[in-house]
């Protein structure tokens, strides 16, 4: 029969999965002829090697084995010994799926699929016979390595960026289930190297200073001795947790959030004038003339928001920053290292709709953590490498 006229009426799906198919069968089946290939000459090899050629031990025929891979199942014919001394190498013992299948099911785990829908998707779409248990096993495995991240060493890092994010996550009370979103408290971290890495994640009902004090203490427990400067946002009570935790240590309230803070109370009409005279105050060449910048501004927009002025008076770590080197200043007065994080995080969550439940939520996080992470050598903090040798000695301290 001509191709053509097979084809003929078919849609492009439909030819695509036909070529596909037949790509993915071919595949197969040529990897299982050299697969069963190589296992009979690794038995031969075993035997004639001296050490194996034991009294009582021969050759003993094939066992048929099914191994998952993501071009579809391979039956193979592995040949065994009488008393059970020779192991192949080509794959693990008792291991039915190939590492690929057990990353595509992670990949669609996070996706917010479930076992029966990761089932079916992987059987469809390559033909493999995979079952809920294999599922629910990588699963398992992949959930007991994320929770050992939050366990892990960590780096001293002189400079760390805290903040919080809320993602919806399904719990289920006493039979019945709810949506909720709840805040993950996100510490990401700056090492002597100038890499930004997620130090941890942390989950909790709100981002208050209290649940800030657990966090502390954990990444302190944890290998994270000397930090220099804590960047946060404008939360009530973290100087205190931070001094509680590392006294030593000096905190710079995030100036984006803080300008945003300001014009809360500001008319819109005013907002834009407000926020650019602000950020002249912090704009300015050193901390005197930034004190007397902001002496003007609260002189100049005292009377019409006295309000605004009297909560800015009580702000104390405005210009931490320009107690560090002037090549990090636009890195450290905000808090956009960490920012840039929690977005990619939230447009993963936003993607997923719902997270189903906190394990779903601890493998999702701490895979764009990994995704994070991998890349932390690539990942600088802006001028981090243009400043001295003796510059970035100063950022270290001994708490």
């Amino acid at each position: 029969m001509n191709i053509l006229s097979l084809i003929d009426g078919m849609s492009e799906e439909e030819i695509g999965k036909i070529i596909v198919g037949e790509v993915n069968s071919f595949i197969c089946e040529k990897a299982q002829t050299l697969l069963d290939g190589l296992m009979k000459n690794e038995i031969i090899d075993f035997f004639a090697d001296a050490s194996n050629a034991t009294d009582g031990n021969f050759r003993n025929g094939y066992y048929s084995r099914t191994l998952n891979t993501v071009y579809g199942p391979l039956t193979l014919r592995v040949p065994r010994d009488r008393i059970g001394q020779f192991k192949t190498k080509f794959f693990v013992p008792y291991k039915r799926t190939t590492d690929n299948i057990c990353e595509m099911i992670q990949r669609l785990y996070v996706r917010g699929m479930t076992e029966r829908e990761i089932v079916d998707e992987i059987n469809d779409d390559f033909g493999t016979s995979l079952s809920r248990e294999t599922v629910r096993t990588t699963v398992n495995k992949v959930l007991k390595e994320a929770l050992d991240f939050n366990k892990r060493v960590i780096p001293n890092c002189p400079i760390v960026f805290l903040d919080g994010t809320y993602v919806p996550i399904k719990r289920r009370y006493e039979g019945t289930s709810k949506v909720e979103k709840e805040c993950v408290m996100v510490a990401l971290g700056i090492t002597e190297e100038g890499e930004k890495v997620v130090l941890g994640f942390y989950f909790a009902p709100n981002e208050g200073a209290w649940s800030w004090d657990d966090v502390l203490a954990d990444l302190k427990s944890r290998g994270l001795y000397s930090v220099s400067l804590f960047v946060t946002d404008g939360l009530q009570g973290m100087p205190e947790a931070i001094h509680r935790n590392y006294p030593k240590a000096k905190h710079q309230l995030c100036l984006v959030h803080e300008t945003r803070t300001i014009c809360r109370d500001v008319r819109k009409s005013d907002r834009k004038t407000v926020s650019g005279d602000f950020k002249n105050v912090y704009s300015a060449k050193d901390r005197a003339e930034a004190e007397s910048r902001l002496s003007g501004f609260e002189a100049k927009w005292e009377k019409t928001y006295p309000n605004m002025v009297r909560k800015l008076r009580k702000q104390i770590d405005l210009f931490t920053f320009m107690d560090y080197p002037k090549l990090l200043w636009k890195s450290i007065y905000t808090s956009n290292a960490i920012e840039g994080f929690n977005s990619k995080l939230k447009r993963l969550t936003r993607k997923r709709i719902l997270m189903n439940s906190e394990d779903n939520a601890v493998i999702t996080i701490v895979s764009c953590c990994a995704d994070y992470n991998k890349n932390a050598g690539k990942i600088r903090l802006r001028k981090f490498n243009d400043m001295s040798d003796e510059e970035k000695n100063s950022l270290l301290l001994k708490n």
